[in-house]
């Protein structure tokens, strides 16, 4: 008889989507509602207390990382070495997800349609609705499957890769909220909404890498 339990890696992403998919429902339902204009403005607010030239530098070049052109280098990139190493189906994987994700979110926008912040302004505000960030998204979804190609190519690098993708996603969706251009919840749920197709993602490549064992 075929074992058909669930094995306790894909429980626990499945976990994970599914507390990520709550938190983006919770912060979609309470932006609805209002509830959370005040406490955005106040974040919002202190984020802005910490500007200064040298930070605005840093902060917009964080948010040139998570534009079109340099996904596309990137995820070029890592194609590039996973193809090398024959891995094609590894990079299937990351342009399902970027394709997914880069898709999804103008139809999120859209369907929220929620105003872009006007307290302040440090770069051109964008035309395009606030709600969720297409930077935070995109950020998760394709660093975060950036990530798990470069730990199914090279397992030894795990933790340093890990890192690097946590600091860079964190940079870029903290860069949104500090350039005015987003509200602080409009990022949290940018992140919410990546974390699933990070978890497919990450699910596919180990069983891609068991299958290749």
């Amino acid at each position: 008889m075929t074992d058909r339990r669930i094995p306790w890696r894909a429980l626990i992403l499945l976990a994970i989507a599914a507390v990520a998919t709550f938190a983006f429902v919770a912060i979609a339902d309470e932006m609805r509602e209002g509830e959370i204009d005040a406490l955005d403005t106040r974040i919002a607010l202190a984020v802005h207390s910490l500007e200064t030239p040298v930070l605005d530098y840093v902060m917009i070049a964080f948010t040139n990382i998570g534009t079109g052109p340099a996904h596309f280098i990137t995820v070029l990139a890592v194609s590039l070495w996973a193809i090398k190493r024959k891995r094609v189906p590894y990079v299937v994987v990351l342009v399902a997800v970027t394709v997914a994700a880069v898709v999804l979110n103008p139809l999120l926008k859209e369907a929220f349609s929620r105003a872009r912040p006007t307290l302040f302004e440090v770069i051109r505000r964008p035309d395009t609705y606030s709600f969720p960030s297409g930077h935070a998204m995109s950020a998760m979804t394709i660093y975060g499957a950036i990530a798990a190609v470069a730990i199914a190519l090279r397992p030894s690098a795990r933790t340093p890769i890990v890192i690097c993708a946590a600091i860079l996603i964190a940079c870029i969706g903290f860069s949104r909220v500090y350039l005015g251009v987003h509200w602080p919840m409009d990022v949290l749920a940018g992140w919410a909404a990546g974390v699933p197709f990070v978890v497919v993602a990450v699910h596919i490549l180990h069983r891609l890498q068991q299958t290749n064992a």
